[in-house]
């Protein structure tokens, strides 16, 4: 099972965008937590992987995704294949 993390804020375009892709992708393989960095904890994790831009995407303890919203970069770290390619 692959867990995944996103970093995010509520005042980010691209990190509601990141979302809606996940959850589009998401399967019964994927433990899927989202962790705004607004909040204490939020923060605190964040500074813990070194994490400074948003929407920022961590697959099993990894950073995959920082920034910029990549759907293939998502697809893959979920394991899923995009059925446009």
């Amino acid at each position: 099972m692959r867990y995944i993390e996103l970093y995010y804020s509520d005042t980010c375009p691209n990190c509601h965008m990141a979302r809606k892709l996940i959850v589009g992708m998401l399967n019964e393989k994927v433990l899927f937590k989202e962790i705004n960095v607004g909040t204490e904890y939020g923060k605190k994790k964040a500074e813990e992987l070194g994490i400074w831009v948003v929407p920022t995407l961590v697959v099993d303890g990894e950073v995959v995704m920082e920034g910029e919203v990549d759907e293939k970069v998502i697809a893959k770290a979920i394991n899923v294949t995009n059925e446009n390619e």
